[in-house]
């Protein structure tokens, strides 16, 4: 590899033209299509982030190429014009320019540049520009930025990467670079698989849609099912159907979730998990700004936008519209009879907790229903080519009204999946019921766009200003705190402080095995005084590089901050041991709990052995250490010199059942400085 690097960087011209060449052939028509640019690309960026090549001239080039290779299919098609469907392969493949053109139909002059981020219309897009006409001005306006953004996308994972490698000591280069760049293309694998699978899925589904309307269509019962459904302007839309089986199937899983929360079936496991995960998450910042989501699904901002629109419905006189915009209100207020058919407790550990059911979100389901349906009665009203600018900030506004309700800790899981579960049922059946008959727009397209918006927002904005503040207070999380004496502490200190530390889903991870009454200054001083060094608990580009490059325990500390009671730890030290492969890690965090005659803090903690796994085993455990509490106090006495400390140990009714696997001798240290 050293040689390699060194040759590149006597003869980087080599570099350069291997990266011109590469994206100006990821560009032609049909070459393009076989060659691998994001991965070529990728080892580009290695070579700019280690600074064999410079990032600037390399960049230009693959930019240059990428644009030229462009330009060449676009002169392609401008000058062969029809004459292209006779050539090989498109004359044996013609599916190729179909889909290319159907693509460049839908999209313009927009296809250009985001085409050549789609695999199979990535090269033959130009050429379909330059066939359809497509002013050469125009083109170039749209190629050039799509080349720039393409060149920069795609070497930056590999700058990273090739960053990262400067950060390891000498000779781990290497290895480094094999395993992200490996890491790239287990990513590009799986990414590709998902597209191929959704796809063949599609497929699937779409001749089997067409099966069942065949069949439904030629027996006498089902088919006046099919004539209940069939959309008069339309009479072959089998999307009715499918949008039926789609609300059926959704309602049908609802129930079943409904029964599985009621039998507390294993599938509720997921809801501690997710409510621990999303809550160590948690910061102020974000949390006003997940309040502010959670206000648009609020009973009087989803009511006043409701109350809005069918005041517009009616001074419209659009009768017909506002029916089925009363039936959506009407069927999403009945789901309500779910949370007095079954009582689902909502998480606790906050400032205020409602005591109604949390089953099912009422503010997702809401948001789902009434957000949604509004968005489709003004899709009808404007362009195709605006649509998405509609479509998907709603999209994303419904899907961050469900996450906030599980990031404050308002409801579990299952009770947002529920929602939107039921609320697609209802919005689908709603939606096939509409579509079945045409629809006449008699008001101006537009105005019913900025009804739509200042309905909305509106009412989100001003009920946010008034009540943000109290929800953010009933959303904190409260932490128990406990009061005593520093003796009663000392006299027993096990009451006050829970055995074990849990991770981010809610499972006992680590053994509390040190309790320490002192200032946390003076606690650090003393040990770095003894020898211990600091130990990095935060992700840096120095620290990745140095877990790629090496086994050594004291660079693999987790990969999030390790939390108790929502906070990282207040201290985190290590001690390096005889051989270089073990090390000794002590976390300290603030306990909660407050001496009424003391003002020093009591910090809870864990010291742990991390021990470097010989290769053979790292290899069989998938991990390169492993963490052993047990007996590592030893380790901390000797520096404890005029500080009073006690060894107690725990009875065996404190050891929970599902921690038995965790190595520990039920020994705790006390510490007080006195």
């Amino acid at each position: 590899m050293e040689s390699l690097i060194s040759f590149m960087q006597q003869h980087r011209y080599l570099g350069e033209l291997f990266t011109f060449l590469i994206a100006f052939a990821e560009s032609l028509p049909i070459i393009g299509t076989i060659v691998p640019g994001s991965l070529t690309m990728t080892a580009v960026g290695i070579m700019i982030g280690s600074t064999i090549l410079p990032p600037i001239p390399t960049l230009s080039w693959a930019v240059a190429g990428a644009f030229i290779g462009d330009y060449i299919g676009f002169w392609l098609g401008t000058h062969y014009k029809s004459r292209i469907t006779e050539v090989w392969p498109f004359s044996r493949y013609p599916s190729w320019l179909n889909k290319s053109q159907a693509f460049f139909e839908k999209h313009g002059v927009k296809s250009i540049i985001i085409g050549r981020f789609i695999g199979p219309v990535r090269s033959t897009t130009p050429l379909i520009a330059g066939l359809m006409d497509m002013s050469i001005w125009k083109f170039f306006a749209a190629a050039l930025p799509s080349a720039i953004l393409w060149a920069i996308l795609y070497v930056t994972p590999g700058i990273i990467l090739g960053a990262l490698s400067l950060e390891v000591p000498h000779g781990k280069a290497t290895r480094v670079i094999l395993i992200g760049f490996g890491c790239i293309l287990l990513i590009w694998g799986v990414f590709w698989l998902i597209q191929f699978s959704f796809r063949q899925i599609g497929k699937g589904i779409n001749a089997l849609i067409d099966y069942w309307w065949d069949w439904l269509n030629r027996h006498p019962k089902p088919h006046r099912f099919i004539q209940w459904i069939t959309r008069r302007p339309q009479p072959n839309d089998h999307h009715q159907l499918t949008m039926m089986l789609i609300s059926a199937v959704s309602f049908a899983l609802f129930l079943v979730l409904f029964f599985m929360v009621k039998s507390h079936t294993a599938f509720t496991q997921l809801n501690p998990a997710v409510f621990y995960m999303l809550q160590s998450l948690r910061n102020t910042s974000t949390d006003y700004l997940f309040c502010l989501f959670t206000l648009l699904g609020s009973t009087p901002v989803t009511l006043g936008y409701a109350f809005i629109l069918t005041a517009w419905f009616t001074s419209q006189r659009d009768w017909r519209t506002m029916r089925f915009w009363l039936l959506l209100i009407t069927l999403t207020v009945s789901v309500y009879i779910f949370k007095f058919l079954m009582h689902s407790p909502r998480p606790d550990g906050f400032m205020d907790v409602s005591h109604s059911s949390s089953f099912p979100s009422g503010h997702t389901l809401r948001a789902y229903t009434i957000l949604t349906f509004a968005a489709y009665l003004l899709c009808q009203r404007i362009p195709h080519k605006l649509r998405p600018l509609i479509i998907w900030p709603t999209a994303i506004l419904i899907i961050l009204v469900g996450l906030s309700r599980l990031y404050l800790g308002a409801h579990w899981f299952t009770d947002v999946l529920a929602s939107y579960l039921i609320g697609t049922a209802i919005l689908l059946l709603v939606i096939t019921c509409f579509r079945r008959h045409a629809w006449q727009l008699e008001a101006p397209r537009y105005w019913f766009l900025i009804v739509f918006l200042v309905g909305l927002f509106l009412p989100w904005l001003s009920y946010s200003i008034y009540d943000i503040q109290k929800l953010h207070y009933a959303t904190t999380p409260a932490w128990p705190t406990a009061k005593t004496t520093i003796e009663k502490w000392w006299a027993a200190p096990t009451p006050f402080i829970p055995t074990y530390r849990l991770n981010r889903f809610g499972q006992p991870i680590r053994p509390f095995n040190i309790q320490w009454a002192g200032y946390a200054d003076e606690i650090e001083r003393r040990l770095r005084d003894s020898g211990w060094e600091i130990l990095g608990d935060h992700l840096t580009l120095q620290s990745a590089a140095q877990r790629l490059a090496s086994n050594r325990p004291e660079y693999h500390s987790p990969i999030f901050s390790q939390l108790y009671r929502g906070e990282s730890p207040t201290i985190s030290l290590y001690k390096k041991m005889k051989k270089d492969s073990e090390i000794v890690e002590l976390r300290l965090w603030e306990s909660g709990v407050k001496y009424t005659d003391s003002p020093k803090p009591l910090y809870v903690g864990s010291i742990d052995y991390h021990i470097e796994l010989p290769k053979q085993y790292s290899m069989q455990s998938f991990s390169s250490s492993v963490i052993i509490s047990n007996d590592a106090i030893k380790e901390l006495i000797p520096n404890l010199a005029g500080l009073r400390h006690q060894i107690v140990v725990l009875p065996d009714d404190r050891i929970l059942k599902q921690a038995k696997h965790l190595t520990w001798n039920q020994k705790l240290l006390v510490i007080w400085d006195l």
